[in-house]
C-alpha cells in the first residue's frame, strides 16, 4: 500500500516537516527498521496498547516511501548537510572578519581625520555605508569584503592601517572572500528541489511520529504483560543515539522514561 502523503491536512503537514528536519534520513530509516523489526514480534500485544495494524502498515508504507524518495537522492541530502555546515562555517568567519575590517578602517578614520585626508576619509565613509548590513548571503558577504579590501589597499589608507592590523588582515579577507564564494557555489549545485526535500521531511516525520508512538504502547504492553523484552524491541536509539546530526543540532540522546508516566519525557 503506498503512503498518501496528499491526504494530511496542512496544519499536521507542516508539524511533521518541522519535526523531520531535525533528523537525518538515515537515521529515521534505520529507526524504522528496527520497529518494524519491533512490531513483526510483537504487533498484537501493542495493538490493545493503541497502536493497531494500520498504524503498523503505515510505518512500512512510510519506510518504503523513504527508501524510494532516497535512491540516489541520501547521498545529494548528505552531502547538503556537508555543504551547510560549511557554508555556515564560513559565514561565522566572514562575519567575523567583516567586524574585524570595519574597527580597523573606523580607527584609520579618526586618524585621517585628525590630519584632514578628506579623499581617505571620504573613501572609508563610502565603504562603511554601502556595508552597513552584514548580509546572510555568502556571495553578498564576499562582495563586502572585497570593498574592505579595495579601501584598505589605498595607499593613504594603507600608511594608517600598517600599524592597526591593516597589513595581517588583507590576505585574511581575501582569503575569506573566496571561501565564502566556494561554498556559495557548492550551495548552488546541490542536488534536490525545495520540494524534494520537504517531502524527504514529510516522511521522516510521519516515522519519528510512529516510532515514538510504538515504543510508548511497548511500554504499556511490557508493563501490562510482565515483559521487559517487548519494550527493548521498541527502543529509540536510531534516532537519539549519536550519529551524523541533523541540521544544526547535536546528537540528541533517548529521551528518559518518566517514571510516573511510564513514557519517554519528550514527543
Amino acid at each position: 500500500m503506498a503512503l498518501d502523503l496528499d491526504k494530511i491536512a496542512p496544519k499536521a503537514r507542516a508539524e511533521l516537516i518541522k519535526l523531520g528536519k531535525r533528523y537525518s534520513s538515515d537515521d529515521t530509516l534505520a529507526q524504522a527498521e528496527q520497529t518494524v523489526s519491533g512490531l513483526d514480534k510483537h504487533s498484537d500485544k501493542l495493538a490493545p496498547m493503541g497502536f493497531n495494524d494500520h498504524d503498523t502498515q503505515r510505518l512500512k508504507d512510510a519506510r518504503q516511501a523513504l527508501i524510494d524518495a532516497g535512491v540516489g537522492r541520501e547521498a545529494a541530502r548528505t552531502g547538503k548537510k556537508v555543504t551547510n555546515k560549511a557554508y555556515d562555517g564560513a559565514m561565522k568567519t566572514g562575519k567575523a572578519k567583516r567586524t574585524r575590517a570595519r574597527s580597523v578602517l573606523s580607527s584609520c578614520k579618526r586618524v585621517l581625520h585628525e590630519h584632514d585626508e578628506t579623499d581617505a576619509m571620504n573613501a572609508i565613509d563610502a565603504v562603511l555605508d554601502q556595508t552597513g548590513t552584514a548580509p546572510d548571503d555568502a556571495s553578498k558577504l564576499a562582495t563586502q569584503l572585497d570593498a574592505y579590501v579595495s579601501a584598505l589597499s589605498r595607499a593613504d589608507v594603507a600608511k594608517v592601517a600598517k600599524t592597526r592590523g591593516g597589513p595581517a588582515l588583507l590576505p585574511e579577507l581575501g582569503a575569506c572572500a573566496a571561501q565564502l564564494r566556494a561554498v556559495s557555489q557548492d550551495a548552488a549545485t546541490v542536488q534536490g528541489t525545495p520540494a524534494e526535500t520537504s517531502k524527504l521531511d514529510l516522511i521522516d516525520g510521519i516515522i519519528i511520529g510512529l516510532a515514538r508512538d510504538a515504543r510508548k504502547a511497548a511500554q504499556a504492553a511490557s508493563k501490562e504483560l510482565g515483559d521487559p523484552a517487548i519494550l527493548a524491541a521498541f527502543e529509540l536509539t536510531k534516532l537519539y543515539a549519536p550519529s551524523k546530526g541533523k541540521k544544526d543540532e547535536p546528537p540528541a540522546k533517548e529521551p528518559p522514561v518518566d517514571p510516573a508516566k511510564g513514557e519517554p519525557t519528550v514527543g
